[in-house]
């Protein structure tokens, strides 16, 4: 049987560090708002001349896939802080998020009176 200490921290775990923590909860939060960020641009896009982006659910397919990775990656560093998988799944949901961010500028500067130097930096952005 493992008992808790004062802190509430389990004996048998490493105690939790507030840059660790600190880092974990800003990707998952960094996270979610790109996602969202990427579904309004998606959304201003889709359908209008120019738009390679004929519909919006492939972001939001997308979204709900980056969403459950930050979410298994939040679960996993909060109740088991030393197992690195919490960060893989924390870092492949913000990676993801920023792809879709970079992908839906790319589209928004498609469209009639969009800006091309915007989507440039946005490709050479999205290759490196």
């Amino acid at each position: 049987m493992v008992t808790s200490t004062a802190t509430g921290e389990r004996p048998d775990r490493p105690p939790r560090t507030p840059k660790a923590t600190w880092l974990g909860v800003g990707l998952v939060g960094g996270g979610v708002v790109l996602s969202l960020v990427a579904l309004a641009l998606t959304g201003a896009a889709c359908g209008r001349t120019g738009s390679f982006q004929s519909t919006i659910w492939p972001t939001v397919a997308m979204t709900f896939l980056d969403w459950t990775l930050l979410a298994v990656g939040a679960v996993l560093r909060a109740r088991r802080p030393d197992h690195a998988m919490g960060w893989v799944f924390v870092a492949f949901g913000f990676v993801g998020a920023t792809t879709m961010v970079l992908w839906a500028a790319m589209a928004a500067q498609t469209v009639t009176g969009g800006d091309p130097a915007l989507g440039r930096l946005v490709a050479w952005a999205g290759a490196v």
